[in-house]
């Protein structure tokens, strides 16, 4: 389920990139007992192929990249 229509929208993407930024940084403990069902929504639409092919991953920090 998305937020407007069928198609990924700015809306989802700001949606999902904010609750789960309050997910990593832990902002808000127990926020997924508080709203299950925007902890549903946001499993749901992280787990589209849009999103876990473009998910960041993370380095070691003191490791070269360039």
């Amino acid at each position: 389920m998305l937020l407007k229509g069928d198609a990924i929208t700015i809306a989802d993407i700001a949606a999902v990139c904010t609750v789960s930024w309050i997910e990593w940084a832990d902002t808000k403990p127990g926020w997924k007992e508080m709203y299950p069902v925007l902890a549903k929504w946001v499993e749901g639409i992280d787990a589209r192929k849009e999103f876990a092919e473009t998910r960041p991953v993370m380095f070691d920090l003191r490791q070269d990249v360039v």
